[in-house]
């Protein structure tokens, strides 16, 4: 329930909802304060029309027929049945009934009271009984008095004392004839309908499901999202407890380095006290630059928490509504709010890799005795100094050296790959070799010194690996997941395929020619749409035989893999039944996926950039390859495939290309991850 009174509260009056209805743009208002609305308006066009009141002929319909709304300002325009025309937002009105139940049943009695309507006290009696036909609550004496045991009166129905005398809603009502529920689901417009829509209006000779069906599968969905919102905020909170253990760990290691110092500076006389004094300082500044950084990716933890846990408890009591109707009228717009939430990637936090400066500073005065004026930490070792005319490149690695300093403990070396992972390694000598790397490519090395003293500033050089040589692609050796003694083809059709422009989903963009895809805009998200969301298909269908082709992707999130030509357009690879896909949902966390399920779980380093994709229709199977270190990532197997397949991609940033018309040669040189 944490979080859930936000998102129930009505942006006019701040309470509870009372009858909402939902406006053009899905936000929600209660029935009462969008009349208010109405009447302010009502009132300033009077105000405003007295001097053309006097020349003109007066209008009797000078109702207002719009006005502003609360949330995002949008003109809100009312048709002829003014507030009527507006749908009422009957799950919400639900929602709001039950979680004022559990309010209830969870307050202490004396918060419950509800007191008598009709006492003339300043102080009236506690209600026993409200009639639910008076719409009032009376106590024992004033019940007597105005329900006597005799027709009409006793035919009342008294209940338990209660403020509302609101009856929710049981079915929802078709929005194009109020007076008819909904009974059938219009697939095209997503929407319930009843079954005079399917005859006669809009909806006519669209497809309809059963309602029941439609219900079941889309509830599937939420609950789905729920649980992966659910696991997310888990792991947040986790997150946020090791931060806390980290805050306090750099606090006790402030306190023993400020204890150690007081401890060596005792035996020295007013110099050394004078020193110590200033060294404490100096651990002073360095522990609070450190448990600034700790609260400041604590704090933006937490934000992000709060106002997750909001559309996760709002979802949680959305799966609790029993009728389809209400259920399917606004489902889309939770999925979109559990969507949104989920878009924040905790898993690229590592509370290991905080800054934590105060443990590098050491204290040990054994040998400083004699030098009483000039005690401090220590110098900080020198820059290193890189030996440009010594570095070199191949296709695939960079060789870097520098000038070695015996004052250095060891170096710490680090580069960028596609700014979506960083390689890191302690260095002992004055040499490196980075290997794995992609062929054409810049990388920045950067190389820092540590001692017992602290570390020195960063030296950086800027390396460029070589082309490389032409030639066709090679797949890998699969045999462990692959039958091997079937004999595999020699030779083959190349297989061309383009991005199918007219699957395309919004914010995706497909270059000319269609073999490259990217997302536009900055802080790219994926929106559920009618029309399409994140994925792409292929354009040429496979139905037999043995097919290749690679994938360049430059993203720190995105699925690649096949799906059929009827998989849902406003889906992602990983979560359909129609789909089969490699899912990369981390920094380099990597999962084979099918019907929002991980069949196997990867950690790769380095992350792949040129991926290789085996389908093999006939025997079933999926196969994926990191095309750059020969490695077999991992197969998925299937029992049959009853449609033909198109290779699909999903992308929420950055940008996709593929390499068509490659030859699939037989399975050799490649190894197992």
């Amino acid at each position: 329930m944490e979080g859930l009174e936000e998102e129930l509260t009505c942006p006019v009056c701040l309470e509870l909802f009372t009858c909402p209805i939902q406006l053009p743009c899905h936000h929600n208002i209660c029935r009462r304060c969008a009349e208010v609305f109405l009447q302010t308006e009502t009132d300033s066009t009077k105000n405003g029309g007295e001097i053309a009141a006097c020349s003109a002929p007066s209008n009797p319909q000078n109702e207002p027929d719009s006005f502003l709304c609360p949330t995002c300002r949008n003109d809100v325009h009312l048709d002829a049945r003014g507030l009527d025309g507006l749908k009422r937002n009957l799950l919400l009105q639900n929602i709001v009934d039950r979680y004022k139940n559990m309010k209830t049943i969870s307050e202490p009695a004396a918060l419950c009271k509800i007191p008598c309507q009709l006492c003339k006290l300043d102080h009236p009696k506690e209600a026993v009984k409200s009639c639910k036909d008076c719409r009032a609550s009376y106590c024992e004496e004033c019940l007597s008095i105005t329900h006597p045991q005799h027709p009409p009166f006793s035919e009342h129905k008294l209940v338990d004392p209660r403020t509302s005398f609101e009856e929710p809603s049981q079915t929802a009502m078709c929005p194009d004839h109020p007076t008819k529920p909904v009974e059938m689901y219009c697939v095209q417009d997503q929407t319930p309908v009843c079954l005079l829509c399917e005859k006669v209006g809009r909806h006519k000779q669209h497809n309809m499901a059963a309602l029941e069906e439609v219900f079941s599968q889309r509830r599937a969905e939420l609950q789905g999202r729920v649980d992966r919102l659910g696991a997310w905020l888990t792991e947040g909170e986790e997150k946020v407890r090791e931060m806390e253990k980290r805050r306090e760990h750099i606090e006790q290691s402030a306190v023993a380095l400020k204890d150690a110092i007081e401890q060596e500076c005792e035996a020295l006389h007013e110099v050394i006290r004078q020193r110590a004094a200033e060294m404490k300082r100096q651990v002073a500044l360095v522990s609070d630059a450190d448990e600034a950084s700790v609260q400041q990716v604590m704090n933006k933890m937490k934000d992000e928490i709060q106002k997750s846990r909001t559309s996760f408890a709002y979802a949680q009591e959305v799966l609790k509504e029993t009728d389809p109707g209400c259920f399917l009228q606004n489902v889309d717009l939770v999925m979109n709010k559990l969507d949104i939430a989920c878009i924040n990637d905790i898993e690229s936090i590592d509370c290991g890799e905080i800054k934590c400066d105060v443990e590098n500073l050491i204290v040990d005065l054994s040998e400083k005795k004699e030098q009483l004026k000039t005690i401090d930490f220590g110098a900080r070792p020198k820059t290193p100094v890189i030996l440009n005319h010594e570095c070199k490149t191949t296709t695939t690695e960079a060789y870097i050296n520098w000038q070695h300093d015996d004052d250095v403990n060891e170096y710490h070396f680090y580069y960028d790959v596609d700014d979506a992972y960083r390689v890191t390694c302690a260095i002992k000598g004055d040499s490196f070799t980075a290997k794995n790397l992609a062929p054409e490519t810049t990388y920045t090395f950067r190389i820092y010194a540590i001692n017992q003293t602290g570390t020195s500033s960063t030296s950086s050089v800027e390396l460029t690996t070589k082309p490389a040589p032409e030639s066709l692609p090679v797949v890998p050796n699969v045999s462990d997941e692959m039958d091997s003694a079937q004999p595999q083809p020699q030779h083959q059709t190349p297989y061309w395929f383009e991005l199918c422009q007219t699957t395309c989903g919004i914010g995706i963009h497909i270059l000319d020619p269609c073999t490259c895809m990217y997302v536009s805009g900055t802080g790219p998200r994926f929106v559920r749409t009618p029309h399409g969301g994140c994925t792409v298909l292929g354009d040429t269908p496979i139905s037999a035989g043995r097919h290749f082709w690679e994938v360049t992707v430059k993203s720190r999130k995105y699925n690649i893999g096949v799906a059929y030509g009827d998989m849902p357009r406003d889906r992602t690879l990983f979560d359909t039944l129609r789909s089969w896909a490699l899912e990369l949902s981390g920094d380099r966390r990597y999962a084979l996926t099918h019907n929002g399920d991980a069949y196997r779980k990867m950690y790769l380093r380095p992350k792949p950039r040129r991926i290789g994709v085996l389908l093999d229709y006939d025997r079933c199977r999926l196969s994926f390859f990191n095309q750059e270190t020969l490695e077999h990532i991992g197969t998925m197997f299937q029992w049959r495939y009853t449609q033909p397949l198109y290779p699909a991609f999903s992308l929420w940033g950055g940008e996709l290309t593929v390499h068509t018309g490659l030859i699939c040669p037989d399975l050799t040189g490649y190894t197992s991850i």
